[in-house]
């Protein structure tokens, strides 16, 4: 008898109730994203310059220092991360970021922003999620510095 007569189907009768069932059950663990990619927040294009020696922005001038800046879904935050280094998160809180009152505001002694709603805190080092319920970070947007310029882009 050759090898061949013993050979079984991989995708038996009842497989495919496996496959569909691991289909779905994957699309439910699996983040969903909107066409454009950007994850939990309205998809709002962004494209913002902020020149850093106007004096409503003299706050950034330290390390640490921040500033709201119009733009994104709900709003921007823009924060001196490191010497010429600076970082744009968009205000819109991810935790039922659909809502009405999504909006992050800063804690500056904390160096971090808060949905003051939902209880969600951020770390303005890097986004992450400081205290639920949010699971996922602050959306944060591209930065490039040229001179005194700040340009905040997606």
């Amino acid at each position: 008898m050759s090898s061949f007569a013993t050979f079984r189907p991989l995708f038996m009768p009842h497989s495919k109730s496996i496959i569909i069932a691991l289909t779905l059950f994957g699309g439910i663990l699996l983040p969903q994203c909107n066409e454009n990619n950007q994850g939990p927040i309205p998809f709002v294009p962004v494209n913002v310059y902020v020149a850093l020696n106007e004096p409503s922005n003299a706050n950034l001038l330290p390390i640490g220092g921040w500033v709201y800046v119009n733009g994104g879904s709900k709003g921007l935050i823009v924060y001196h991360s490191n010497i010429d280094e600076y970082t744009a998160y968009d205000r819109n809180c991810t935790f039922e970021a659909y809502g009405s009152c999504v909006t992050l505001n800063v804690i500056a002694q904390d160096q971090a922003a808060e949905d003051t709603c939902c209880g969600s805190k951020f770390s303005l080092i890097g986004g992450t999620v400081l205290n639920g319920p949010a699971t996922i970070g602050m959306v944060q947007y591209q930065t490039d510095l040229q001179g005194q310029v700040l340009h905040i882009y997606n």
